[in-house]
Parts: structure tokens; sequence; C-alpha cells
């Protein structure tokens, strides 16, 4: 089940890939649309690998498809890499709508007093804000040996 604010402190443990499964067969690339709860943290790994993480409530009707029946909200974590962690860093902000796509994972752990947790990871291939509620400018990088 997926994390709810009670449950997901500001920092999850450091994952161990021996609890962490894909979602669906590991191929596939669902997209959830939500809002972030916050600004995206943008940090550098020890190796140098440049990162990004943040959070991202959905709501779902608890009734499927009665948008008008009481919703629920999922929480999931997000993180990305490179090149989409620093421009989603520098261009979305909390409460923006969003367009996350990228392969989910579940982590899961014993809290501090034994109770079991588990939260719902995806890793961005894409993020970027829902043209539904906003205008957006894009401006395209150049990239050397690309057109």
């Amino acid at each position: 089940m997926p994390t709810t604010p009670e449950t997901q402190g500001d920092e999850s443990p450091a994952p161990d890939p021996s609890q962490i499964t894909s979602g669906l067969d590991g191929s596939a690339s669902p997209a959830r649309v939500g809002n972030l709860t916050a600004d995206l943290d943008l940090r550098v790994s020890p190796t140098g690998t440049v990162y990004a993480r943040g959070r991202l409530a959905v709501q779902t009707p608890t009734t499927p498809g009665d948008w008008k029946s009481e919703k629920v909200t999922i929480y999931y974590d997000l993180t990305c890499f490179g090149a989409v962690a620093e421009h989603a860093a520098d261009t979305l902000r909390k409460g923006m709508r969003v367009i996350a796509v990228g392969r989910t994972e579940v982590q899961r752990w014993s809290d501090s007093d034994g109770q079991p947790r588990e939260t719902v990871r995806i890793i961005c291939e894409e993020l970027s804000p829902s043209l539904r509620w906003a205008q957006v400018s894009v401006k395209p990088l150049r990239r050397s040996g690309r057109r």
C-alpha cells in the first residue's frame, strides 16, 4: 500500500536492493498525474550522480470512475536522475500538477517500533507539468552532435 503522511517521514531509509521489487513486469512505465507536495530536492551523490527527490499526491475516487464520490489520496516518492532531475528541480514547484512517467518500485522496511512500512517510489524517466492546468514555455536545449 502506498504511503500516507503518517507513515512516511521526510527521509526514507536507504533502499535495500534485496527488498525492492519492480512494478508490473519491470518493463512498463505507467504514468501518474498528481500534485507535488513540496519543491524537488536536488542533490549530488558521492559518485557524482545528480538526482532529485520529491513526493507526488494523486487523488483517486473510492468508486472507480465516479469522481463525485469520496476520494482517497495516494502518495508516491519520486526520484529522477541527470538532466531530468536538474530541469525538473529548476522548473517544477510545490503544488504544481505534474505527470510522472517511470518504473515503480516498492520498498519495505520495519520502523523503530517494528511495524512494517512500505513506500512506492517512481523512478522517473519523464517528469513534466500538466498542460491541463498550466501554460508552459518550452526552451529546447542545444546538444552537440544532435539537431
